[in-house]
């Protein structure tokens, strides 16, 4: 009984290990470490997974998204998921680009988020308003659905990403 007891203990104290040595290799001091954390795991350790999760960090923690949306809207080195993509959209909801994206996104959708034409007017009417700083009314007057129709006819050429094109 005593031996099991041992054995337990020793158990739990080399998970608790294990578990403590994880954490530890996702540790970042900025948003900057861990993008440059995540770039050293995929290209030196051909670590894909270890990738996502820094980048997922530098935006949950530091709010510096580009890479992990880039990832999830694009499947750079990852699954592709628009769903994925929108819940980090959202730390900084009221950036001009993460508001087009998420417009983008919800006006085409994949498998993981079907297409949503009301939220993809809605974000185009919040871009709008942050990029004019809408008092007037502005934005309202402004014919959004020429914006959408933008999307349907040419997606790919919505995206924030000046420059980049997917793969």
């Amino acid at each position: 009984m005593q031996m099991n007891l041992k054995f337990g203990i020793l158990a739990l104290c080399l998970v608790g290990f294990a578990i403590n040595l994880t954490a530890d290799e996702l540790k970042c001091n900025s948003g900057a470490d861990c993008e440059k954390k995540a770039h050293i795991a995929l290209n030196q350790e051909k670590n894909s997974k270890k990738y996502i999760q820094y980048l997922t960090k530098a935006c949950k923690d530091y709010k510096r998204c580009f890479g992990a949306i880039l990832a999830y809207t694009y499947g750079t080195n990852v699954e592709p998921s628009y769903a994925k993509a929108v819940e980090l959209l959202k730390v900084d909801p009221l950036d001009s680009n993460h508001l087009q994206t998420l417009a983008y996104i919800y006006t085409v959708g994949d498998s993981t988020l079907k297409p949503d034409k009301s939220k993809a007017i809605k974000y185009l009417r919040i871009k709008c308003a942050v990029e004019h700083d809408d008092v007037s009314g502005y934005c309202e007057r402004q014919d959004i659905w020429k914006e959408y129709e933008r999307f349907i006819k040419n997606p790919q050429k919505t995206l924030f990403i000046k420059g980049y094109t997917p793969k």
